[in-house]
């Protein structure tokens, strides 16, 4: 469900074909991102016969140079180098085999972690829940870390802050102030309780004794 989300959400049309095999293959035969264009006019080559400011750059359901989305990215203007470095700015764009889905700025965002047991689409692979993930075990090695692919088990991540013993051991203690903060708030609570109960009763105790009385 990870995977299926984020692919809706990242690239938003069914002829994308992406799946948990294809989506995160890191030598290029997968499908991924579109890079947003701003192609424009009939009759072209792209897919449905018509630009729609998305080029899919690459993978199984590429679009070729033709296609009017396509043509003015480095992929098919000759810039990519492929020389196994993405250098955006420097030739390079996120068309280019170097740089799709290996590098953060050509991938899905960082998301952020909610410990509940749970991984979701917003979560990246380096979240607690998410690193047991299938769609996190594959891991790039060009030294960078993109946190929503790859997991604390690969080596460009092994240092992100989320995979450290600090942050591991910060989460642990938020979690057990959390936790202590909610015990502490129940014991009040039935404390009071208690209280309660008991004056009542004396109360009562007090009024059946001024009735005999009485």
């Amino acid at each position: 469900m990870r995977l299926l989300a984020a692919c809706l959400a990242l690239v938003g049309a069914a002829y994308l074909g992406c799946s948990a095999e294809s989506l995160f293959q890191p030598d290029g035969d997968g499908g991924v991102p579109p890079v947003m264009t701003g192609g424009s006019g009939p009759g072209s080559t792209c897919h449905g016969g018509v630009p729609d400011g998305w080029c899919v750059a690459q993978g199984p359901h590429a679009e070729d140079c033709d296609c009017e989305d396509c043509r003015a990215l480095a992929r098919c203007a000759g810039g990519c180098v492929d020389d196994g470095v993405c250098a955006l700015g420097q030739g390079d764009d996120c068309s280019c085999a170097d740089c799709f889905f290996k590098v953060p700025d050509c991938a899905p965002s960082e998301g952020s972690c909610n410990v509940d047991g749970q991984c979701t689409v917003y979560e990246s692979c380096t979240c607690s829940d998410c690193r047991e993930e299938p769609s996190c075990s594959q891991c790039v090695d060009n030294g960078v870390c993109v946190p929503w692919l790859e997991s604390c088990k690969c080596a460009d991540c092994a240092k992100h802050e989320s995979c450290s013993s600090s942050s591991s051991t910060s989460t642990s203690t938020s979690t057990s102030k959390r936790e202590q903060h909610e015990r502490e708030q129940h014991e009040r609570e039935q404390h009071e309780r208690e209280q309660h109960e008991r004056e009542q009763h004396e109360r009562e105790q007090h009024e059946r004794e001024r009735s005999v009385a009485g």
